[in-house]
């Protein structure tokens, strides 16, 4: 992962669980770097799987629930903060933006080297409210963090939207029911 959704997290605990200094809580960690993290470095995965795990026991959180707010946090603030150009670009209405989440990664890649973004595939008729989306990844287990990033793309178009995990296809794509209401 790069140092932008490392500084996302932290930013996301500031922001929403404001009661501890995450900045000491991380710094705890072996793995952390006393300098910060650089937006666009490359930083081993289990740096930030570290920094999911702190949070969640010092703040005691649900885990499911954590990542579900990072997600939400992470289109809703930091996606619009670093790279509003490419959202800007991906659409203006749900359904446009659905159909170019591939493309928002695909652009994604020209800023950082090496990197590997997950796909997306839309099934469905977003205008009438409901779609699947199949999310294949070769991180595990973040599921909650894209049923955040799901729900968070239903509010940033004003939106209210229910979103479940359904299981894992052979293939290894997670699969994700969206409803939609206006």
């Amino acid at each position: 992962m790069y140092g932008v959704v490392h500084n996302s997290l932290l930013d996301h605990l500031k922001d929403n669980h404001a009661s501890h200094d995450w900045e000491d809580v991380m710094s705890e960690l072996y793995d952390y770097p006393q300098e910060g993290f650089l937006l666009f470095e490359s930083y081993d995965d289990s740096t930030l799987l570290s920094m999911i795990g702190k949070a969640i026991e010092v703040g005691q959180f649900k885990p499911a629930d954590f990542l579900i707010g990072f997600g939400e946090y992470w289109v809703l603030e930091t996606a619009p903060k670093h790279f509003g150009a490419f959202l800007s670009l991906t659409g203006n209405d749900i359904h446009v933006f659905m159909s170019n989440l591939n493309t928002v990664h695909d652009r994604a890649s020209a800023l950082f080297p090496g990197y590997s973004p997950p796909s997306f595939r839309i099934s469905g008729n977003i205008e009438e409210g409901d779609l699947q989306v199949f999310y294949s990844s070769k991180r595990e287990g973040f599921e909650s963090f894209v049923i955040g990033l799901l729900q968070g793309v239903c509010k940033r178009f004003n939106l209210t939207g229910s979103v479940k995990a359904n299981g894992v296809l052979e293939s290894g794509e997670s699969v994700f029911d969206v409803s939609l209401t206006k």
